[in-house]
């Protein structure tokens, strides 16, 4: 059927009109295992419109806070419209927050990538993952100032919670642990409570007072993980956090016996 100049077809895509659109049933259901060129393509714009709309809130976060104003701002200076921007940040500034926490996370582990942990001590490990988190949020100081003030308001606070057990569970899957019952709940949980006020200090107080609380705060880990060690494996505690473990990674079946040989 011929269509006039301009329109296409019932249920067809002008070209490069794809993209947002993808994108948005993406993010809602996520992509399946091989995409297709189209998805290609439009998770490549995502990825490339959502550094624009950061990098441009980052600049104007520092004066006007992680708003609604600095997304509808940073948003037209990445080249957006508001419809784009609304598409790639659904949670309005929330949503930038945590994209700068993910950039702060992979710049951290990029920062990492000459360091074999298996070389050092697990509590060498940690510092050092945890001084590289710390110190690429420090490259944001500004911003990041701005992000934790965002993040401790009452109504934000899951989200910082969230972010910071993110980043303490890639801090030990980096360190090599691989603990599947009540020790993969309590790392994180702690590792949480350290690398908050780590990334507050290095930003108000310094890189040295940092590292001071960082290394005294991991002794009193290890020192905590020791002395958990030998308590009985009978505390319901210990019995919930093991069927949590076993929930989320699954277990393994026991082998099974041969049958014999016929005759």
């Amino acid at each position: 059927m011929s269509t006039r100049e301009g329109e296409y077809p019932q249920g067809k895509t002008p070209p490069g009109a794809e993209g947002p659109a993808v994108v948005a049933q993406g993010r809602r259901w996520g992509y399946p295992g091989a995409m297709t060129e189209t998805q290609a393509d439009s998770s490549d714009w995502a990825k490339a419109a959502e550094d624009r709309l950061l990098d441009a809130a980052v600049g104007l976060a520092p004066d006007c806070g992680w708003t609604a104003r600095t997304l509808r701002l940073a948003a037209g200076r990445a080249g957006l419209s508001e419809a784009e921007a609304s598409l790639l940040t659904p949670n309005g500034a929330a949503d930038l927050v945590a994209l700068l926490w993910r950039r702060h996370d992979a710049r951290a582990f990029a920062s990492l990538a000459d360091v074999d942990p298996r070389s050092l001590k697990i509590r060498d490990r940690i510092g050092r993952a945890v001084q590289a988190r710390v110190e690429a949020a420090a490259l944001d100081a500004p911003a990041t100032r701005r992000l934790q003030g965002f993040l401790a308001l009452p109504h934000h606070m899951a989200l910082g919670a969230r972010l910071l057990w993110d980043s303490a569970d890639a801090i030990w899957r980096w360190a090599g642990d691989v603990a599947s019952d009540e020790n993969h709940y309590s790392k994180r949980m702690i590792l949480s409570g350290v690398l908050g006020p780590a990334i507050a200090l290095r930003l108000h107080s310094g890189r040295a007072a940092a590292d001071d609380y960082v290394f005294r705060r991991i002794a009193d880990v290890m020192a905590f993980e020791k002395w958990k060690a030998g308590l009985p494996k009978t505390d319901i505690g210990f019995q919930l956090a093991g069927a949590l473990g076993k929930l989320r990674y699954g277990v393994k079946r026991p082998p099974q016996a041969e049958p014999p040989p016929s005759v």
